[in-house]
């Protein structure tokens, strides 16, 4: 059910928006709201900081002056693309349409090769993907608040011809040093007068993947993730002005989970089970996929699948509701989500997207499966003006966040999922 921060239920839109060449908006000094910061830490687990909180002062200092929830409970399906795009619009994916890292669009062409693709950008940049729900940054730019973003998903799109003053999207970025030069960039453009700006970013994802989160190179990362963090808090002391109004977000997209054999995980490979000549397309590898089998086989590969063990396997209409997923004209005729302990290794064929790589045994850090594993759960921490201090309330869901951004701008929202008694408690009484 979508809301509008309290305000009663609205009907959803389904209308698609024409693309048109983007125009400016006429904007204005900001007359309400503080300025605020949104900060995304791509993989930023629930627990790392707890688990080294005595080593690293950055974050307890943030964490002592503000407000944290216990965890973040994410949304379905657990990887980035759909993920980013719940926290910029609070709504769920069978909502907003980004339904992976990876999708296809059959209705569009039944042959199966209108693609979006994890890190090409040139699927992933198609305007028709990004037009069912509103970003933050459109409602903010619209309601005339100056906007800037940093390698923040597909903010370089426009939506219904729009687009925020400043932005660069998404581009792989590894290195800590690159979370320095964003947060160096953000201050300055809070300097500048932006009222939103919106950071990303990334090493810690890429950490998480390559090395799993319990390695010593993660705990290296947060470290220093740490230091540059206490250099942006100690950057920001020196304008107090600013520093007073400012109110600071800082979330993640998903957590991380180890899946090395050696931690007990089975591998299972789908080429076991089904024949590639019963597929059209598969989407997504590992801990879920989207399958779309011919026409004539579809039964046949669902009863095929129903065989695997560690997995369960449905149906686009006997997808959970409680996933709200199903709901979208992208999802696939079966989707397949591996149990935790299990991953299932995609086709190797051409029909699977990504095609997994026929030398590597086995991964090491992955995230997936369903919010349920806590393993996949993320953070939300922030300070300033509009909130308590040092307090640790319960959990929330991803949807409830996009409430905060809104409030603190003093913006109107758009139709969400988010319940706003669920985060109302964070915030400070108002000031007279």
């Amino acid at each position: 059910m979508l809301n509008c921060q309290g305000q009663g239920n609205r009907k959803k839109q389904r209308r698609r928006r024409k693309h048109r060449k983007a125009k400016s908006i006429k904007r204005s000094d900001s007359s309400s709201g503080n300025p605020l910061m949104i900060f995304m830490l791509d993989g930023m687990r629930w627990d790392y900081v707890s688990r080294l909180q005595n080593r690293m002062p950055g974050f307890s200092r943030f964490l002592s002056e503000g407000v944290q929830t216990e965890y973040v409970e994410t949304i379905f399906p657990v990887v980035s693309y759909a993920a980013w795009t719940t926290l910029s619009t609070g709504v769920y994916p069978e909502t907003h349409g980004i339904m992976g890292n990876y999708m296809v669009d059959l209705e569009e062409d039944p042959t199966g090769n209108d693609i979006f693709r994890l890190g090409d950008r040139s699927t992933t940049t198609k305007a028709k993907w990004w037009q069912n729900s509103e970003p933050i940054w459109i409602t903010a730019t619209r309601q005339k608040k100056r906007t800037f973003l940093r390698y923040w998903s597909r903010c370089d799109v426009p939506f219904n011809s729009l687009t925020p003053e400043e932005c660069s999207g998404y581009s792989s970025a590894g290195g800590v040093q690159s979370i320095n030069k964003t947060l160096s960039v953000g201050l300055e453009k809070l300097r500048d007068g932006f009222d939103l700006v919106m950071l990303y970013g990334e090493e810690i994802d890429n950490l998480g993947h390559k090395y799993g989160p319990d390695s010593y190179e993660m705990q290296t990362a947060l470290l220093e993730l740490d230091a540059v963090f206490m250099e942006f808090l100690e950057g920001l002391d020196k304008y107090p002005r600013l520093r007073k109004k400012l109110n600071i977000i800082i979330v993640s997209d998903h957590g991380m989970t180890d899946v090395r054999p050696s931690r007990g995980v089975t591998y299972l490979r789908l080429d076991d089970y089904i024949d590639k000549r019963d597929i059209l397309r598969i989407v997504e590898d590992g801990s879920f996929m989207n399958i779309q089998p011919i026409k004539s086989s579809v039964n046949y590969v669902y009863e095929q699948l129903k065989q695997i063990p560690g997995v369960d396997v449905y149906k686009k209409a006997d997808i959970p509701e409680n996933l709200h997923y199903k709901n979208n004209r992208i999802v696939l005729d079966i989707l397949l989500v591996s149990r935790v302990g299990y991953i299932v290794v995609g086709l190797q064929s051409a029909k699977q997207i990504p095609r997994p790589h026929p030398q590597q045994s086995y991964r090491i850090g992955v995230h997936g499966y369903t919010p349920a594993l806590s393993d996949i759960r993320a953070i939300f921490y922030a300070r300033g003006p509009a909130f308590k201090k040092n307090e640790v309330f319960p959990p929330i869901n991803m949807v409830d966040i996009y409430q905060l951004y809104t409030h603190c701008l003093g913006i109107a929202p758009q139709p969400n999922n988010g319940t706003w008694t669920n985060v109302v408690g964070m915030l400070a009484p108002p000031t007279r």
